[in-house]
């Protein structure tokens, strides 16, 4: 498997990440797109060595929030795996380099689509957020999040500032 780390995603790569999500989220509906609702900043892709086929991605949205009057920055992010490359350590290798690139930040957020994830995640250290999550939609209507949240603290203190203020609020959409 090779990874490679794209902040710039064409036409060809685009249609094989929507092709992956089809095959591995079927029932996220997701209509032709790859991602939720935030175009994402980064996607690591993990690729077959031979043919050079998509195999798996993670993808990353960086954020700024403010929580309880401190700036933090954080990383969303979301995973998908081919069915048939599924097991076989494609996702924690993406999982790991995320990590890598979210140095600084004070977290990595993600939603489980499905909770087939949650024992990687578990595994990195991530842990429920036990309080609501929301975004602004495009009208700046606010949006509780439904799926379960896990994060991964990186600088101390993010969860209890969260905690502190009763939810989260991601900004306008989520990943």
């Amino acid at each position: 498997m090779l990874i490679e780390v794209c902040a710039d995603v064409d036409a060809s790569l685009e249609q094989e990440l929507v092709a992956l999500v089809a095959r591995a989220l079927p029932q996220a509906h997701l209509q032709g797109r790859w991602y939720w609702d935030s175009r994402p900043d980064v996607v690591v892709v993990a690729r077959a060595v031979l043919g050079g086929a998509v195999i798996g991605f993670r993808m990353v949205v960086w954020r700024d929030l403010d929580v309880g009057g401190q700036p933090y920055a954080i990383a969303g992010t979301g995973v998908a795996v081919d069915p048939v490359w599924q097991r076989q350590g494609i996702a924690t290798a993406l999982t790991t380099k995320v990590l890598a690139l979210a140095d600084g930040c004070a977290a990595v957020v993600v939603f489980l689509g499905t909770d087939e994830a949650r024992s990687l995640l578990e595994r990195f250290g991530f842990v429920p957020l036990l309080v609501p999550v929301v975004s602004l939609d495009a009208r700046g209507s606010e949006v509780k999040e439904t799926a379960p949240c896990l994060v991964k603290e990186l600088q101390p203190g993010f969860v209890d500032a969260v905690v502190a203020t009763g939810s989260l609020c991601l900004g306008r959409g989520t990943w």
